[in-house]
């Protein structure tokens, strides 16, 4: 195969991908490079924050000195809130959408409203730690200085209460944060 018969097919499959697809991300045009034809290239929209490596669709609302890891997908198709000082491992997908009532029940896909999917958003508050390789479903909520462990299932509408730690498959609560006490350090009064 040549490289203008790749360029054109790779084309053509970006073409086919953007019409069949639930247009995630933003859609801007490029020139192919074996024949100049516009075609669509799919905007990864990652800020400075976070990484080439990430996925984020829609427009989710991410707080200030948030960590978003490498081989995320953020869906904020559905409504994504993302709090404060959060850390999202490598490998976490939080999704506000699904497609299982469109695929168990036959419907019609619909190219334009989407309105085969089911969307609920997902709220994670502030100081929210969600380990490597978690998925959270549509309809989350996660409150404040809570836990998610590594490689869990945060399945649809669960609630995980400030200061719990939540881990497994699906996941179930597991423990609570400690409080500390802010260490006290002893300033002597000067001379």
């Amino acid at each position: 195969m040549t490289r203008a018969m790749a360029d054109r097919t790779t084309c053509h499959m970006m073409r086919k991908w953007l019409r069949h697809s639930h247009a995630y991300g933003e859609a801007t045009l490029i020139k192919c490079p074996s024949n100049r034809e516009l075609v669509p290239r799919i905007v990864n929209r990652v800020g400075k924050e976070y990484n080439d490596f990430c996925i984020v669709v829609g427009e989710p609302k991410i707080g200030e000195g948030t960590w978003v890891g490498y081989f995320t997908l953020l869906d904020g198709s559905g409504g994504l809130e993302i709090g404060k000082h959060c850390s999202i491992a490598s490998g976490v997908h939080i999704y506000t959408h699904d497609s299982v009532r469109w695929t168990t029940q036959g419907l019609e896909k619909d190219h334009e409203g989407y309105t085969h999917l089911d969307r609920a958003p997902v709220r994670i508050g502030d100081n929210v730690f969600i380990g490597a390789n978690t998925v959270v479903c549509k309809g989350v909520v996660i409150e404040d200085k809570s836990v998610v462990g590594a490689g869990s299932v945060v399945t649809e509408g669960t609630r995980i209460r400030s200061g719990q730690i939540w881990g497994g498959s699906p996941a179930r609560p597991i423990g609570r944060l400690k409080t500390r006490r802010a260490p006290h350090h002893h300033i002597p009064p000067s001379v």
